[in-house]
């Protein structure tokens, strides 16, 4: 744990939760994009956790940037700080710094990448971005190319691509974004070795959207509580109701649960054996996602459903979330694969290994 995590962590929450106000949701709902607010992100230094002073962030570890990252979903804002904070992250141990404070995105699909060329010197980036998280907004995204059957990493600007725009179900950017023509620097071009890059962005924006769904599904416990203390039903505050007393209980069970994975993965990540504790993890979280969505809906009764409560905006990320960076289905598959590759039965898998231990 990093000396500046509490510090973090304190700032950080008391300004997002002031500025995650009903208006900020709706203006998300929007697919609206905040620059005063982006640049108060900014100056607070969200936007530089984990990344050293020389690569222009202010330090840290990847504790402290998943604790910024799970408030941002306990606190949603309408800004691409995740993406940008994991744009840098991958930049920065490619050693390329950013000198701008623009937001950034990404691009790692290795079924549909990029392609470069080489032209008298020159490269030239053709291809589609498909489903970019708030590609509109970003200055850059960071891309999976092919250059002459070589697997390269790109700085692409997006300022020379024709956006298509898209939203998921919440709301957020999620664009497409076609490039023809592009000439990119020589140095904006990384070799990479068997698309660990790809893997490693893959692996992180999972793990990424698993602290965002645990972050929202611990406010979605505040709301639920806060109603059913505040609401009666046949002169009877809802919380001596043993029904809802039943649906909390769940809720805050399978809350505690995820946060318990997240933090056990974030904790492998900091030690490098992060893959399998990753899959496990985001398997896990988004199984129980629709059922915390549908829990606090029941709790609430048809009053959550309408556009004016918290509770509607919330449940949306929930389920937007779930398929973002992989949904259980994905990475169930993965886990099959990893466990056909690596030596040892399922026993040995389940029994000997904490990762597994400390989800189960």
């Amino acid at each position: 744990m990093s000396e500046i995590k509490e510090y973090i962590y304190d700032s950080a929450s008391k300004f997002l939760k002031k500025q995650s106000t009903q208006a900020l949701l709706e203006k998300g709902q929007m697919g609206l994009f905040d620059d005063e607010l982006w640049a108060s992100v900014n100056d607070m230094g969200l936007t530089g956790v984990n990344i050293s002073e020389a690569y222009g962030g202010v330090g840290g570890d990847y504790e402290d940037g998943f604790t910024v990252i799970k408030l941002v979903g306990q606190y949603p804002i309408p800004l691409p700080l995740t993406e940008t904070l994991i744009s840098k992250w991958i930049l920065s141990q490619y050693g390329i710094k950013i000198t701008h404070d623009q937001p950034l995105s990404f691009y790692f699909n290795e079924q549909n990448p990029l392609e470069v060329r080489e032209h008298n010197g020159n490269y030239i980036l053709n291809g589609e971005a498909l489903n970019v998280p708030w590609g509109r907004v970003a200055k850059e995204i960071v891309a999976l190319a092919k250059c002459q059957n070589q697997w390269i990493m790109v700085l692409v600007p997006v300022n020379e691509s024709k956006i298509h725009e898209k939203v998921n179900l919440a709301g957020e950017p999620r664009d497409s974004l076609f490039f023809h023509g592009v000439n990119i620097e020589d140095s904006a071009i990384k070799i990479i070795k068997d698309c660990e890059s790809k893997k490693k962005v893959e692996q992180l924006y999972a793990l990424a959207k698993a602290a965002m769904l645990t972050g929202i599904s611990e406010r979605v416990v505040q709301e639920c509580l806060l109603y059913a203390s505040e609401r009666k039903q046949f002169g009877r505050k809802l919380y001596r109701f043993q029904a809802v007393q039943q649906h909390i209980s769940f809720l805050v069970g399978e809350t505690a649960a995820c946060l318990a994975a997240v933090n056990n993965a974030v904790e492998m990540l900091q030690g490098g054996n992060d893959a399998l504790s990753i899959m496990l993890t985001k398997i896990k979280v988004s199984a129980v996602a629709g059922d915390i969505a549908m829990t606090a809906h029941q709790l609430h009764g048809a009053i959550g459903m309408t556009y004016e409560h918290t509770l509607h905006h919330l449940t949306k990320r929930l389920w937007s979330w779930r398929d973002e960076g992989g949904n259980e289905r994905y990475w169930q598959g993965e886990l099959s694969t990893y466990i056909e590759k690596n030596s040892g039965t399922i026993w040995s898998l389940l029994v000997d290994n904490h990762s597994v231990r400390s989800i189960l």
